[in-house]
């Protein structure tokens, strides 16, 4: 699927552009997730046939896109942030595959998370239909996460912080890498989780160029400016499955609170003055 895709699930057509790849748009030319789900349950012999789901668009690697996606195709390949304009990767690593069915498809996966690397944007290569089991073991982890956001909040900066953040107001951040990080967190019950939910992400993974693990975005924003503006904030599927919207929310609440205490300590300051 060619096109523009955004933050929130939109896989083509954003910016005004229309979406390749799919007929299945709305009269506002953005082609969702969904629609792609809903449209290869309409085709039954597509359905068994379809092997490979290839996002040539921006934004299209996150757990909400996989989470919809989940049961359409077997293995989904997309970039967690934005695709560099005007390369396409699937057409060039088409025309290196060779016509073996048994071994087409892990090479022509390989070879396209090769090319994206290359392309300077790094992308993902998620086994779809282990997407349910990623959602079951990281349930724990946030509910957790959100149950202490008081205490862990702090814990929650480092990781995201560490694992770098994505999007374009640096609202996503990297769901393996930000597992893995809270391993370290300082309570025990949060590393023995976050363990759980990395075994389970690096089982629906794809290895990528030499080895490393590209992990899907999940939105883990500062404000809730963006938590309302952003799709892939508010309680979609995956948001709602996981529980992640409930954490993202919380973390934000709690990042307000903190910043306006600090900024009341100079007014109170002055008053005393």
């Amino acid at each position: 699927i060619f096109g523009h895709g955004q933050v929130g699930g939109v896989v083509a057509g954003a910016a005004g552009q229309p979406a390749a790849g799919g007929s299945t748009r709305r009269d506002d030319g953005v082609l969702t997730a969904q629609e792609v789900a809903a449209a290869i349950e309409q085709v039954p012999s597509l359905r068994d046939r379809l092997k490979v789901i290839a996002l040539e668009s921006c934004y299209g690697g996150s757990m909400e896109v996989a989470w919809r996606l989940r049961r359409s195709a077997p293995l989904l390949l997309a970039r967690r942030g934005r695709a560099p304009a005007g390369e396409f990767v699937t057409p060039t690593v088409l025309g290196t595959c060779d016509t073996d069915e048994s071994a087409v498809v892990e090479r022509f996966a390989r070879e396209w998370l090769s090319a994206a690397e290359a392309s300077g944007e790094p992308a993902c290569g998620v086994i779809l239909n282990r997407i349910p089991e990623v959602c079951r073991a990281l349930r724990p982890l946030v509910e957790e996460l959100t149950r202490r956001i008081d205490v862990l909040a702090p814990d929650i900066t480092v990781a995201a912080s560490r694992t770098g953040r994505l999007g374009p107001h640096r609202e996503l951040v990297d769901l393996m890498g930000f597992c893995k990080e809270m391993r370290q967190s300082s309570e025990a019950k949060v590393r023995q989780l976050a363990r759980e939910a990395v075994r389970a992400l690096d089982a629906a993974l794809l290895e990528g160029p030499a080895g490393a693990v590209i992990g899907p975005a999940v939105a883990l924003p500062y404000s809730r400016d963006t938590l309302s503006g952003d799709a892939i904030c508010r309680s979609e599927a995956f948001g709602a499955a996981s529980g992640w919207s409930k954490l993202a929310a919380e973390y934000c609440n709690r990042i307000e609170t903190l910043l306006n205490r600090i900024s009341e300590r100079p007014r109170r300051a002055e008053q005393a003055i």
